[in-house]
């Protein structure tokens, strides 16, 4: 599992973009990573931006659903590279929060 080593506006995503899709919960989510850091937005309604030990930076966020998506969603990863993906997913298995 990779740590998580500074969150939210302390974090640059600007420019970062879709990387791919992790199945889970809003709930599990918040277990993991906290509560999202914004919430409110033009096409998301929540937000977490992460970045890891290693320097990869991913967001996790809804895109255009009408409200805070309930019971598993697609959740849509961002960020630079593929390791994006990797780091969110990793972790999120670490924690027995999803299955591969």
């Amino acid at each position: 599992m990779r740590k998580v080593v500074a969150r939210g506006s302390q974090v640059d995503a600007a420019g970062s973009y879709f990387q791919g899709y992790v199945l889970t919960t809003y709930d599990n989510l918040v277990t993991r990573f906290g509560p999202p850091d914004f919430v409110g937005g033009d096409k998301t309604n929540v937000e977490w931006r992460l970045e890891f030990e290693d320097g990869t930076i991913a967001t996790i966020y809804d895109w255009k659903e009408p409200k805070i998506p309930e019971g598993e969603y697609e959740w849509h990863i961002g960020g630079f590279h593929q390791n994006a993906q990797d780091a969110i997913f990793g972790t999120l298995v670490y924690s027995n929060l999803i299955r591969l």
